[in-house]
């Protein structure tokens, strides 16, 4: 997604968990002045509220907002857990699949009306767009 932002020259600003995809992200693109990187749990109401904050104080002003943070069943299984049926799946990740899925969703949505869609109204021929991506089943 980064590469078709980027190379009509829109400025992206990326956020992740720390880890392997973020190293690959900043190794990627970091040297793009268009590119800034952002460490980010969407299911931490705190980091959500903080990073609009901290990316508008950064002299970057988003209007669209691409929400595809996702725990998947390859995501589980690259942290040394095997994918289970649903009849074996536990309520801990359950839980935290929801709370990174749904309520993560939420929270940048919500945060994006706070921050960029109240700030700018559309009369001011200003609007936000949230595109919330989902990856489907394979």
């Amino acid at each position: 997604m980064c590469v078709t932002c980027l190379h009509p020259g829109a400025r992206v600003v990326a956020t992740d968990l720390l880890g392997a995809r973020a190293d690959a992200l900043q190794e990627s693109f970091g040297e793009n002045l268009n590119f800034a990187f952002y460490d980010l749990d969407v299911a931490d109401e705190d980091q959500v509220k903080e990073i609009f904050k901290r990316v508008a104080a950064d002299g970057h002003l988003p209007n669209v907002v691409l929400n595809n943070a996702a725990i998947t069943g390859e995501m589980l299984m690259g942290a040394g857990k095997s994918f289970p049926d649903f009849a074996n799946t536990s309520l801990e990740d359950w839980e935290k699949t929801i709370r990174v899925n749904l309520t993560g969703a939420f929270l940048i949505a919500r945060q994006m009306d706070i921050d960029i869609v109240g700030r700018y109204p559309a009369a001011f021929g200003q609007c936000g767009v949230n595109v919330c991506v989902e990856r489907p089943a394979s």
